[in-house]
């Protein structure tokens, strides 16, 4: 892994592998609206997921980089695609967000569901 993109873009494969397997269906990868990029949507039984993938060199470090900046720039971004969704909002009425956390100083992948909290 050559950079920080490099990194990211990895640590997005084995995050969408990750919630594949724990029975996830994925909507749609890097979705971008003027306000930022939501990593991954996905479906699961009644929910739409908004999920921030974070690698970071040390968990904590993954943890405290999800600022109340990104977390505003997250929900806005899916509120962008909730509008342009309406069929999918229709099958899928809860909305929640996740985080799927990995780090180099753990082979474990942290996943954080509902991780802020709130919904929209």
């Amino acid at each position: 892994m050559s950079n920080a993109y490099d990194i990211g873009l990895k640590s997005e494969v084995f995050a969408k592998h990750f919630l594949e397997q724990k029975g996830y269906t994925l909507i749609t990868e890097r979705y971008r609206a003027a306000s930022g990029e939501i990593d991954i949507i996905a479906t699961k039984d009644d929910f739409l997921i908004f999920v921030e993938v974070r690698y970071r060199k040390k968990k904590r470090d993954a943890i405290e980089s999800i600022t109340l900046l990104k977390r505003q720039r997250l929900t806005t971004a899916a509120q962008h695609f909730i509008a342009n969704n309406s069929e999918l909002i229709k099958k899928h009425p809860f909305i929640r967000f996740d985080v799927v956390l990995l780090s180099k100083d753990s082979s474990i992948i942290h996943h954080i569901e509902n991780a802020f909290g709130e919904t929209l």
